[in-house]
């Protein structure tokens, strides 16, 4: 290339080499450009999927469409973001959701640091959009890393392999979703693979050691899918192996560095698992399985059909192929304990994509290089049919991110115009109920997920879809709305909870739910006619029935019963033995099992088929009330499914918010009010009590052998001091004073886990 220009008579020619001086600097700035066109499309790809808003990076809280998890993620980095400005510690446990959750306990934190690290410079949500621009970036270069490790494609194949891996719709689905965590993990467990399973020199396995270890602080689906694929690959290799050792120890060094390294976070993990709610699979995903498996069977005919060096190493290929199949179709119901907690799509759309992809672009590099014919891979038939599936598992994933997205715009609200933002200084320091339909829990555009931005406590989590097992109260409200249709079971809710405020959105429609509130024609709060106590003295109940019948009997008095939040209830299954005594009120199902517990000061007794009759000493007794309540009926009324189900109840649910559902309920009850009146009147008090309170401790004060019910969620590393802490039958805490006071501190790990070694300890003595 050359310019021309005159001077006077003169002519003169400079050459871009003449320009640059050298034409090692063009090919330079060419080479260069060639390597950096593929991202420069997918970052212009980016901007026309996300409609600009990824490049928006004004600081607004709800200006970004999202679903699902985005909101949790945002929430959690502005929790660290937070604790790192204000010098608080790190936020192990917060009041912003559930009353009270560990937000790191069962979420591996690193994501979050990263976001946090960012957002002190910006804000929770730019750093959320930055984060999800990097993912996009990190999983190409991951996976054309992967590409060039596992094949033999050229440089330029590999690179445009990671851009057309990074876009594919199955990706985008997981983005538009809010799995920026798991995407960045699964981006850092192809690392561990192609660094351990396709090593050049020696320190690649120190590599592998290093981005196992940042997997496993990330996200736990792609730990899980790594260890199985690895454990099965090293089995393979013992049997092909003389010295069938060798592998077992090179799998022993790349996991033990990387478990030790991180035994701080994932042990506790591991230890509270059981308080942890199975999660619910979206639907959506069911309904590709059939393709995907598929596509599967048809990339394995590829890999095991004649050519054997189509790639190299091919085995793990085929065995991630193999764990994606039944990770996608029986995790759930075949795996032990990790089955309930998995997200059965996650599998499906990273693991199909990851491990067909490198099949296909190979056999099609190798045809195009003519390396490599039909007849060798197989009849032509084949070659397009699974080329043909694999298209339309792109198609199918495609429609499906669309809608993901058009249901995802639908939720993209302007904070600034938005009239809810005239209720946020009323939320200050305040307790608020955000349901599920009502309130849009399960929107993007929630308030929920938005509490640590504003100040307020949520009695609701993030999450719509199961709660934390520690904390069985918000199963009402988020998996039973209906209860917030009737005045008592409402107050029942608003008393329980301590709540200042019931969140309403579109007012006009709702008005028939509630009838007094402060708001206006989009948003309105709600708050209870009657006196609020988050702790307070009071009287509770040792329960004492059947395993079965615990969140039965709960529900029939803390909801239905008319003002039953006032009895906390504990089962007597969580109490040691030598504490019984200490309660003054029994609640049991027969006259056998109350006869244990002559100190009481009473008894509430319950009867499955509401028959029974006192007999003996206990008819005259004016101390037992007895409430004959047919709980075979009532419990036809409460949600009894599996927790990932509960959206067809919800369903149902819907249909029968405006019938007489919980009327019946209700009426079942109304032959014990005279009964249930006259043992309130006798037996329960409340009276309020100062708590001082942060997230790391509980101080209380209130007369010796007084019991106080503390309306925050209970947690196993709660540990009182004073006194003693259990967990009412709906996950709040109540406290037992030995002396004028009772502090509850949150125990860190390593407290935690002292006190964990050393209770196994003394039970094994």
């Amino acid at each position: 290339m050359a310019f021309h220009f005159k001077s006077g008579m003169t002519k003169y020619k400079i050459t871009v080499v003449n320009f640059v001086g050298n034409k090692k600097v063009v090919n330079l700035i060419l080479q260069l450009f060639k390597i950096a066109l593929p991202f420069i499309i997918l970052l212009i790809c980016l901007a026309f999927l996300y409609k600009g808003q990824l490049f928006n990076l004004k600081p607004t809280v709800l200006n970004f469409e999202g679903t699902a998890d985005l909101r949790s993620h945002i929430a959690k980095i502005e929790l660290v973001r937070s604790a790192i400005v204000n010098q608080t510690g790190w936020p192990s446990w917060t009041t912003s959701s559930y009353l009270g959750f560990p937000p790191f306990e069962q979420y591996p934190p690193l994501f979050y640091v990263f976001g946090s690290a960012i957002a002190i410079f910006t804000s929770a949500v730019v750093s959320y959009k930055i984060l999800i621009l990097l993912n996009f970036l990190f999983s190409a270069i991951c996976f054309s890393f992967f590409i060039r490790r596992a094949t033999n494609l050229s440089k330029s194949w590999v690179r445009w392999a990671g851009i057309i891996f990074a876009l594919s719709p199955s990706l985008l689905l997981l983005h538009m979703y809010g799995a920026e965590p798991n995407l960045f993990a699964w981006n850092t467990a192809i690392l561990t693979l192609s660094f351990y399973c396709w090593p050049q020199r020696q320190r690649d396995y120190l590599w592998a050691v290093i981005w196992l270890a940042i997997t496993i602080l990330l996200h736990p689906y792609p730990v899980i899918f790594l260890s199985l694929i690895l454990f099965t690959w090293t089995l393979i290799k013992s049997f092909n192996n003389q010295q069938w050792y060798k592998p077992w120890i090179n799998l022993f060094i790349l996991w033990v560095p990387a478990v030790t390294a991180t035994i701080w976070w994932w042990l506790p993990a591991v230890l509270t698992m059981g308080y942890l709610s199975q999660l619910a699979d979206p639907f959506v995903w069911q309904q590709i399985n059939s393709f995907i498996i598929l596509i599967i069977l048809f990339a394995t005919v590829f890999f095991i059909y004649k050519e054997k060096e189509i790639l190299k190493n091919q085995s793990i290929i085929l065995i991630g192929l193999a764990w994606s199949c039944f990770l996608t179709w029986g995790a759930r119901d075949l795996m032990p304990v990790v089955g309930q907690f998995l997200h059965n799509s996650r599998f499906a759309n990273l693991g199909i994509i990851s491990f067909c992809l490198p099949i296909i672009l190979t056999i099609l590099y190798r045809y195009r290089q003519r390396t490599i014919t039909f007849n060798q891979i197989g009849s032509i038939p084949i070659v397009i049919a699974s080329l043909m599936l694999f298209t339309i598992f792109f198609v199918i994933t495609s429609f499906y991110y669309g809608e993901f997205r058009n249901w995802s715009e639908s939720m993209v609200i302007n904070f600034e115009s938005n009239a809810i933002t005239h209720l946020i200084p009323s939320l200050d320091n305040k307790r608020v109920i955000v349901s599920t339909r009502l309130g849009r829990l399960s929107r993007a555009d929630s308030l929920v997920t938005y509490a640590p931005f504003y100040n307020f406590q949520s009695v609701t989590g993030a999450y719509s879809q199961g709660d934390p097992k520690f904390f069985n109260f918000t199963v009402h409200i988020e998996w039973e709305e209906r209860w917030l249709f009737n005045k008592q079971t409402l107050n029942n809710i608003m008393g329980a909870a301590g709540a200042d405020y019931l969140l309403v959105k579109e007012t006009n429609k709702n008005r028939s739910v509630v009838d007094q509130g402060t708001g206006n024609k989009e948003a309105m709060l709600f708050s209870p006619a009657m006196e609020i106590n988050q702790a307070a003295i009071t009287m509770p109940a040792l329960l004492d029935v059947s395993k079965k019948n615990v969140q039965l009997v709960t529900d029939t008095i803390n909801l239905l019963l008319p003002d039953g939040y006032q009895l906390p209830l504990v089962d007597a299954h969580g109490v040691d033995s030598a504490d019984y005594n200490l309660f003054p009120i029994i609640v049991s199902e027969d006259e056998g099992v109350i006869q244990k517990y002559p100190k009481a000061q009473a008894y509430l007794v319950f009867n499955q088929d509401g028959n029974f009759k006192l007999t003996g000493n206990l008819a005259s007794n004016s101390s037992v009330y007895l409430l004959p309540l047919n709980l075979a009926e009532i419990k036809k009324y409460f949600y009894q499914g599996k927790p990932y189900e509960y959206m067809d109840w919800l369903d149902f649910d819907v249909q029968a918010y405006k019938n007489d559902y919980v009327g019946k309920m209700l009426d079942l009850c109304m032959s014990v009010n005279e009964t249930w009146n006259k043992f309130k009147n006798d037996n329960m008090t409340m009276k309020a009590v100062r708590v001082d309170s942060n997230n790391k401790s509980i101080r209380l004060s209130a007369g010796p052998g007084s019991f106080v019910i503390i309306r925050q969620s209970w947690f196993p590393r709660w540990q009182p001091s004073g006194g003693k802490l259990w967990r009412t039958t709906q996950g709040f805490m109540l406290g037992y004073l030995e002396s004028d006071q009772l502090e509850i501190k949150y125990q860190n790990t390593w407290q935690f886990l002292n006190t964990w070694a050393a209770d196994k300890l003394s039970a094994s003595d």
